[in-house]
């Protein structure tokens, strides 16, 4: 999911997108050539975080199966089916190891005509053509080669024809094709082909460089079926007071539970109940610096939404009502904090106003980066600096207690449940083609 400001690289001569006419072969190609650029297969934002794939089978690359549908699966003939997921991109990159002139060339294509699809979830993809310099020390914002190659939207199943021709590249800058979701990813498959024909400088020589290109580190550990593993707590109630939850197996998985049914927090998915929140505590062991964000995708056509938001040391940062009908993503930007060890950052999902939990499970990707630990504090008791209360009472500032829900989520509340969790399984959420 974009949400950065884009920069745009001016070259000549560049040849326009078109949507007919093959392109005139080079007479040289790229496999042909002593300086060949390496390719890298990546996930992510090439403009923010990105990472690496890895090649789970021969020719299937994925960062992680979080993502549904994520995935660089290699096709006939040298082209990729470049299938973004919910929360990143799919990309192909070429890393150039010499001073010197690229040409690029290539196509995408959707599987799917997304104009002709009465899903309203089927809208197409957006694919974007874009180079970050390589400064010796890191590299650079991206940049788009033009702006005819910036988010450029495709919703039928013609081919997208590029070519652009007299690239400057010094040794170690990266050119990379990204292709985005535009909103969801059902029948976002693709065949795609980028080709680079590098020509080094009059006296170049190739470069031995090292293995960084520009990959984010992983976030911290999200998930465990610990209380206080890395860092992280789960709990109901609300982010100023709430109860433990306990691990168990409901619903076809182990999950963190309340007593109230259909509420939990899963690896990815949760579930609210009236109310009392789900909330995914996390205490810090260090002083330091970190990046917090996420997602949250909801998939449903009933029911008022959930409330999901985002709390450093009882501040809230962010907040939004998920009450998309169909298939939507929701975006946690992207917050840098300053942390010292016991300060705290929730992320919490609620009811919508009628409470009745309806169309109320979604999958919530929930992000934190190191930036920098400048002091450590290893094997100490993080639950000193939780805010539990001591029964359900106390929560809501009330004398009395929370009746047990035995009925479950509402009106419906077992079927929409059920979708919910179907979905979460990839049998609703995301369709290869």
């Amino acid at each position: 999911m974009r949400k950065r400001k884009r920069l745009i690289l001016c070259l000549l001569p560049v040849l326009a997108i078109m949507a007919t006419a093959a392109l005139p072969r080079n007479a040289e190609a790229s496999a042909e050539n002593a300086f060949s650029p390496e390719t890298y297969y990546l996930y992510g934002d090439f403009g923010g975080r990105y990472f690496r794939t890895y090649e789970v089978s021969g020719g299937l690359w994925r960062y992680s199966d979080t993502d549904t549908f994520a995935q660089i699966e290699a096709e006939s003939r040298g082209a990729v089916n470049l299938h973004p997921g919910n929360y990143g991109d799919a990309i192909k990159a070429f890393r150039f190891t010499a001073d010197g002139t690229v040409n690029l060339r290539g196509s995408v294509r959707l599987k799917t005509n997304a104009e002709k699809n009465p899903d309203r979830n089927v809208n197409g993809i957006r694919f974007s053509i874009e180079k970050r310099a390589y400064t010796g020390g890191g590299y650079g914002e991206a940049q788009a080669l033009s702006e005819n190659y910036a988010d450029y939207e495709l919703k039928n199943d013609t081919a997208a024809r590029f070519e652009i021709t007299g690239v400057k590249v010094n040794a170690g800058d990266l050119i990379a094709l990204s292709v985005n979701n535009n909103g969801n990813n059902d029948s976002d498959g693709n065949t795609t082909t980028f080709e680079a024909v590098f020509t080094p400088d009059d006296g170049a020589e190739a470069v031995a460089l090292g293995d960084d290109i520009g990959c984010s580190v992983a976030p911290i550990r999200n998930y465990s079926d610990e209380q206080g593993k890395y860092g992280w707590y789960y709990a109901y109630g609300t982010p100023e007071k709430y109860i433990l939850m306990r691990y168990r197996y409901v619903y076809g998985d182990y999950r963190w539970t309340s007593r109230f049914n259909y509420q939990f927090i899963g690896q990815t998915q949760m579930h609210p109940s009236g109310k009392f929140d789900d909330l995914k505590i996390w205490v810090s062991d260090f002083d330091g610096t970190i990046s917090v964000g996420g997602f949250v995708m909801r998939s449903s056509n009933e029911g008022d939404g959930a409330v999901a938001g985002l709390y450093f040391n009882g501040a809230k940062l962010w907040e939004e009502t998920c009450d998309y009908y169909g298939k939507k993503t929701y975006v946690i930007p992207e917050t840098r904090l300053d942390v010292k060890k016991g300060d705290t950052v929730v992320y919490s999902l609620g009811t919508g106003k009628k409470q009745d939990e309806v169309g109320d499970g979604v999958e919530f990707i929930t992000n934190i980066y190191c930036d920098e630990i400048t002091t450590a504090y290893p094997g100490s008791d993080l639950s000193a600096h939780l805010s539990v209360a001591k029964n359900e009472a106390e929560i809501l500032g009330t004398n009395g207690t929370e009746e047990n829900k035995n009925a479950g989520c509402g009106s419906g509340g077992a079927a929409a449940l059920t979708a919910m969790l179907a979905a979460a399984a990839g049998l609703a959420t995301g369709k290869r083609w």
